[in-house]
C-alpha cells in the first residue's frame, strides 16, 4: 500500500496533463491524451503500439510481462462535453482535499492515470509475471467505440484472454459480471401513396404502423428471472413517416430499443414481432410490416465463481474494508465487444456513478491509488494460476 500512496504526486501529474487535453467526443481527438500515455510508456521502457481506424482517433497500449495468456486493463481517453455550470475550469484539474475535479477525472482519465501508476509498479516486477499484461488507453467509448474497442476487438488487434474494464464506478465495491443484451430493431411499414382527398385509393403506412405499435403494448417477453438483471425492457424511441400532409404516406418506420436477458435469444424476440405483424396482415391484407436488425449486442455473463472475479472481490474487501458486490447492468460496456471475441471481460472501478457525465465531475485521489494497489494484488494472485 505504501508504494502506491507514495505515487500520489505521479498520479496527479499525469492526470492533470490528461485533463488539459480536450478529448471531447465528438470529435474525440484522442491522440492528445494518447501522447501523454506514450510519453509515460517511453519513460518506463514499456513497449507500446498505436492503432487508429481514423486519423487522430488514437488507441495506445503497452505490454508488460510474458506468457501465453493475456490480461487487458483498458481505460478510455475520450470524454463527454463539459456542459455549463462548472465551479472550476473543466479542462484544468483542481484539487480539493482528497478529491480532484475536472472533465474526465472519473470517466475515465483518472483511471487511465491509475493504470499508469499500476504499469510503473508492474514494470518493476515484470520478471515474476507469467501473464502478459496490456495497459490500454482506447478511443471513442462515449459514442459507441466504433473507433476504439469495437474495432480493436473485431479486427483482433486486441484479443486478450481476460479483461478488466475500469468504467462502471462503484467506489471499488462492485464487480459487474452481467449485462443485458441490446437489440435495436427497426419496424418498416409499407403502403401506397394517394392524394389526401381520396385516401381510400391508398394504403396508409402510418396507420398500419400505429396498429402494430398498439399491439406491442400487449407483448409479454418470455424469459427466466435473473438474480443480477431486472426484467427485459422495450422502448419505442423513434418514429417517422410521410412526406406531406396532403398525401397518403407510403412508408413509415419506428425504431425499438430492446434490452434482453441471457436466458433469451434476440432471434426469438424478432420472430415474436414478426408473428404480431403476420396476425395483423391476416386481419387486414393491406398491412405490410418488415423488420431490420440495426444492432444486436449479445448479453454478457461471467460466472461469479471464476477465479478472477473471486480474487477481485477478496482483494477489494481486504483493501477497502467494505463488501464488494457482484452485480449486473441494463446498459452496456466494451466488455461485450471483448466477450464477443472470446475474452472473459468484467468491469471493476473506482469512483461514484452519480458523478458520471455531470458538471463538477470528481473522484477521490485515494480511491484511484487504491485501485492501482488492488489490481496489482489481483494480478499477482491471478498470475499464480498460470
Amino acid at each position: 500500500m505504501d508504494y502506491f500512496r507514495n505515487e500520489k504526486n505521479y498520479l496527479l501529474e499525469i492526470l492533470s496533463k490528461l485533463v488539459e487535453q480536450n478529448t471531447t467526443n465528438p470529435p474525440g481527438n484522442e491522440y492528445l491524451a494518447a501522447e501523454i500515455v506514450k510519453q509515460e510508456f517511453e519513460k518506463l521502457d514499456i513497449p507500446y503500439e498505436i492503432h487508429e481506424k481514423e486519423k487522430e482517433r488514437t488507441n495506445i497500449f503497452g505490454t508488460i510481462g510474458k506468457g501465453e495468456k493475456t490480461l487487458l486493463i483498458a481505460a478510455h481517453t475520450d470524454v463527454v462535453p463539459a456542459g455549463d455550470g462548472w465551479n472550476t475550469d473543466p479542462f484544468k484539474m483542481e484539487i480539493k482535499e482528497d478529491r480532484v475535479f475536472g472533465r474526465g477525472v472519473l470517466d475515465d482519465k483518472g483511471l487511465m492515470a491509475s493504470l499508469l501508476v499500476l504499469a510503473k509498479y508492474l514494470k518493476s516486477i515484470e520478471d515474476s509475471l507469467n501473464l502478459k499484461i496490456i495497459i490500454a488507453g482506447v478511443a471513442d467509448e462515449e459514442k459507441g467505440s466504433e473507433f476504439g474497442m469495437t474495432w480493436l476487438a473485431d479486427t483482433s488487434i486486441l484479443k486478450p484472454d481476460f479483461a478488466i474494464i475500469p468504467d462502471n464506478a462503484g467506489n471499488l465495491c462492485e464487480i459487474n459480471i452481467a449485462e443485458k443484451g441490446h437489440l435495436t430493431l427497426k419496424a418498416k411499414s409499407y403502403g401506397v401513396q394517394a392524394h389526401a382527398m381520396s385516401p381510400e385509393k391508398g394504403i396508409n403506412a402510418i396507420v398500419n404502423l400505429s396498429r402494430f405499435i398498439i399491439e406491442l403494448q400487449n407483448y409479454q417477453f418470455r424469459y427466466e428471472n435473473d438474480e443480477l438483471l431486472v426484467k427485459p425492457t422495450m422502448n419505442i424511441g423513434l418514429i417517422s413517416g410521410g412526406t406531406v400532409v396532403n398525401s397518403v404516406p407510403s412508408y413509415a418506420e419506428t425504431t425499438i430499443d430492446i434490452r434482453y436477458l441471457p436466458s433469451q435469444k434476440s432471434s426469438d424476440i424478432v420472430a415474436d414481432f414478426e408473428k404480431i405483424a403476420s396476425k395483423l396482415k391476416e386481419m387486414d391484407n393491406k398491412v405490410d410490416i418488415k423488420f431490420e436488425i440495426k444492432a444486436d449486442a449479445q448479453p454478457l455473463y461471467v460466472s461469479p465463481n471464476h477465479p478472477l472475479v473471486q480474487i477481485i472481490k477478496e482483494e477489494g474487501e481486504r483493501v477497502h474494508g467494505k463488501i464488494v458486490k457482484i452485480t449486473g447492468m441494463g446498459g452496456g460496456t466494451v466488455c461485450k465487444d471483448l466477450a464477443r471475441n472470446g475474452a472473459l471481460a468484467i468491469c471493476y472501478s473506482a469512483g461514484d456513478l452519480d458523478f458520471y457525465h455531470q458538471v463538477n465531475e470528481n473522484i477521490s485521489i485515494n480511491e484511484l491509488l487504491d485501485y492501482a494497489y488492488i489490481i496489482s494484488n489481483v494480478i499477482k494472485r491471478f498470475n499464480s494460476e498460470f
